[in-house]
């Protein structure tokens, strides 16, 4: 087994991986797209998705730690999609229609509506075309947006985010802008299992817990795994620490 330890907008995090998860499939992975980056003369995008709390920006930040790491790969940089989200002031005087009701965007913060997809778009063209890169980050402690985060100069950029495979309008355009993508999947019982004890860590009670799953997080969750564009690679986990490879069927 192997920790890692890293900082998931602004909150620190640890994630857990098995030797075999490591060395059959996150360093292959990372081979895969060093060989693919080194036939292309500008930044190499990848897209990673995944349903909410299937555990994306720990593996995004795992594979950069691994890509620094490990001799002969060139080397990798995650940007996540949460620091695309609008200003918490434009979410809430903004809303939309579900069914009969109205809602606030700020109700409903984490679904697709809630991210500024233009100013994605135009990000993941400027990826492309430039070498030196400013993209915004997400702090979980203020919930906002710091639109000049950090800067990007590594070859390869692997971009995070529920809803880069999302096969919706607006969403399935985005997959024109990168070289390979990755689906990150688990069942939707774990998946309840897990944002229950997060909710949990961060004081909730547990019959909230369960509303704020079915209210919040489940119409998410249903909307990424039952609509989708097909990835290049999906990970499946079987145990908590262990990755693998679905095969094609």
């Amino acid at each position: 087994m192997r920790e890692f330890t890293h900082e998931v907008n602004g909150v620190e995090e640890t994630a857990t991986y098995d030797s075999q998860t490591i060395n059959e499939v996150l360093i292959p992975l990372l081979r895969r797209w060093s060989e693919l980056a080194r036939g292309l003369h500008r930044k190499m995008v990848i897209f990673l998705a995944g349903p909410p709390c299937v555990g994306k920006s720990n593996l995004a930040l795992s594979l950069q730690e691994l890509s620094h790491e490990e001799s002969g790969l060139v080397s990798l940089i995650a940007m996540s999609l949460d620091g695309f989200f609008y200003s918490n002031d434009y979410l809430k005087h903004h809303a939309l229609i579900r069914g009969v009701e109205e809602l606030r965007l700020s109700q409903i913060k984490g679904a697709p509506e809630t991210y500024d997809l233009n100013r994605l778009r135009s990000k993941l063209i400027e990826l492309r075309n430039k070498r030196q890169v400013q993209i915004p980050v997400y702090s979980e402690r203020d919930h906002e947006v710091n639109m000049s985060g950090k800067v990007l100069k590594d070859h390869i950029v692997l971009v995070e985010g529920s809803y880069l495979l999302l096969d919706e309008p607006g969403w399935r355009g985005l997959s024109a802008y990168c070289n390979d993508s990755v689906f990150l999947d688990v069942t939707p019982s774990e998946l309840k299992s897990r944002v229950l004890k997060y909710e949990s860590q961060h004081g909730i009670a547990k019959s909230q817990a369960e509303i704020n799953y079915t209210d919040k997080y489940e119409p998410n969750i249903r909307r990424v795994l039952s609509n989708r564009l097909n990835p290049a690679v999906t990970l499946e986990q079987s145990g908590i620490n262990h990755l693998m490879v679905r095969k094609p069927a």
